[in-house]
């Protein structure tokens, strides 16, 4: 699952799937999708499917405990405008 900010800026949600419908990038939670970039070609969108899953492999999230205050930090990643 990752945070994925919407190319229009207008959605962020947690995705548990991502996948490409024509040009445009989609993301799934329970049945339901969320188109969240559109792309001028179909080798833009699986380039950018492609940033994607490099951000899931090389970012983890994490949680810190400091005293009383639990920070909880986890990557979003941001739909290219192209």
């Amino acid at each position: 699952m990752l945070a994925i900010r919407s190319q229009n800026k207008m959605f962020l949600g947690e995705y548990f799937e991502v996948g490409i419908v024509k040009n445009d990038i989609r993301g799934y939670v329970n049945g339901n999708f969320t188109i969240l970039g559109e792309y001028a070609t179909k080798e833009r969108a699986l380039e950018v499917l492609n940033e994607i899953q490099l951000q899931i492999q090389s970012c983890t999230s994490f949680d810190k405990m400091q005293g009383p205050t639990r920070t909880f930090m986890q990557p979003v990643f941001e739909m290219p405008d192209k």
